[in-house]
C-alpha cells in the first residue's frame, strides 16, 4: 500500500488522520478489529466491496502522540516522480513539465519513453508504466512532522 496523506499515532498505533474538530481529531482505521476499540463503520456492504473497508473514531487531540504527513514518491533515473498506481508487476509514474518543446525535462522524459498523458496551454503531464523490478526505480517515503499543538 502506498502511504499518502496525514497520519498520527494514537494508543501506540498509526492511523490515518482526517481532520480536527475543536479539541478532537477524526482518525481512520482500515482494520475491522478496531470496531472492538470504539471505531464506527457506517458503510454499506456494496460500498465496502467496491472501495474497501474503513472505520472512524473521534479522539481527544491530547491523546495523539505524533502527527506527520507522508508523501510516497518514485525516484527513476535520478528524477523524482508521483506514483499513480502500483501493483506486483508495474508502477505507473507521472511528472509534469513545461509545454515548451525546448524544456530539458520535456526532452528527457521523451527520451526515456514517457508518453503524454495530458496537455494544456502551459504544461504536459507525462506518464510511464515501469516494471516494479526495474533496478532504476526506487520508492521513497518522505515524512514531514506536524506540530500537534497547531492541529
Amino acid at each position: 500500500m502506498i502511504k499518502q496523506g496525514e497520519y498520527c499515532i494514537y494508543n501506540s498505533i498509526e492511523y490515518r488522520f482526517n481532520k480536527v474538530i475543536g479539541d478532537m481529531v477524526l482518525i481512520t482505521s482500515y482494520d475491522r478489529n478496531d470496531l472492538n476499540n470504539g471505531f464506527v463503520c457506517d458503510l454499506n456492504e456494496d460500498f465496502i466491496k467496491k472501495y474497501g473497508f474503513y472505520c472512524q473514531k473521534i479522539v481527544p487531540k491530547s491523546e495523539i502522540t505524533e502527527a506527520y504527513k507522508i508523501e510516497t514518491r518514485a525516484i527513476y533515473k535520478g528524477m523524482r516522480f508521483a506514483i499513480m498506481s502500483l501493483d506486483d508487476e508495474f508502477i505507473r509514474i507521472e511528472n509534469e513539465c513545461s509545454n515548451n518543446p525546448g524544456d530539458e525535462t520535456n526532452k528527457q522524459l521523451r527520451s526515456w519513453g514517457f508518453s503524454e498523458f495530458m496537455r494544456d496551454k502551459f504544461s504536459i503531464i507525462f506518464d510511464k508504466y515501469i516494471p516494479t523490478n526495474d533496478p532504476e526505480i526506487k520508492i521513497i517515503e518522505e515524512r514531514t512532522e506536524i506540530d500537534i499543538s497547531k492541529l
